[in-house]
């Protein structure tokens, strides 16, 4: 059973830096399309030799955009609570000028269907729905605006909570979870790094790329609003 923390209003988001905004993976929920402004197939593919080199075979000479430096789009979807692999397509392509069609290659990566349930990932999901064209700030990040705005939390591969937050919430959030991950000694040793190409940057120099693939949505003790400011209901 989800625990939905039911909050109405518009949202907001998606993310865009200094650097080429992403293409984003997408996540399908009671038959709508989020875009999730992180990638967790990445640290998946960055942790095991075998679907790294199933990868690389499967997108075959195809460059990489700007626009998406990892070369797929993944999509997700939750059964039963459970997140799984719904499919993996290469990034559609250009020929003779015509925009070709999407290619999938997830049988080619995980042909079995059972290898497709996460349960090797936890940590938070978010998503947007129905982008407005507004955006709005944090420091060195910039997030497109949508109408709805939610949050997952993911304990191995199973889909624990769910929140609908308006944009106060959202930005309150955001903020808090991005502190929370400043905290740790992986931030300091990519903050350090950062360093040496740019010391005019401020306490929130990192990338949106690095964000996205980082453990930035992996600090699931920061809860999605305050306490005395949710309501539980049951999931649809």
């Amino acid at each position: 059973m989800l625990k939905i923390l039911a909050l109405f209003s518009t949202l907001s988001f998606s993310f865009q830096s200094q650097s080429t905004n992403q293409i984003p993976d997408k996540l399908i929920f009671q038959d709508k399309t989020l875009a999730i402004h992180h990638f967790p197939l990445e640290k998946r593919f960055d942790s095991s030799k075998k679907l790294k080199d199933k990868l690389t075979a499967a997108r075959g000479n195809q460059i990489p955009s700007t626009a998406n430096h990892r070369g797929y789009i993944a999509s997700f979807k939750i059964l039963d609570n459970q997140l799984v692999i719904s499919n993996i397509e290469l990034e559609r392509q250009f020929r003779e000028g015509k925009l070709l069609e999407p290619v999938s290659i997830i049988e080619k990566i995980f042909p079995k269907p059972k290898d497709r349930y996460m349960n090797w990932y936890s940590g938070i999901l978010t998503g947007g729905i129905d982008e407005t064209g507004g955006t709005f700030h944090l420091p060195n990040i910039h997030r497109t605006s949508y109408k709805s705005y939610l949050v997952f939390k993911v304990v191995k591969g199973q889909v624990i909570e769910m929140a609908e937050l308006n944009e106060s919430q959202f930005r309150d959030y955001d903020k808090r979870l991005l502190e929370r991950y400043m905290k740790t000694s992986e931030y300091q040793v990519l903050r350090k790094n950062q360093l040496k190409n740019d010391n005019k940057s401020s306490r929130y120099l990192l990338s949106a790329e690095i964000l996205q693939q980082s453990n930035y949505t992996q600090q699931m003790d920061v809860p999605f609003i305050h306490k005395d400011k949710s309501l539980s209901l049951k999931s649809k």
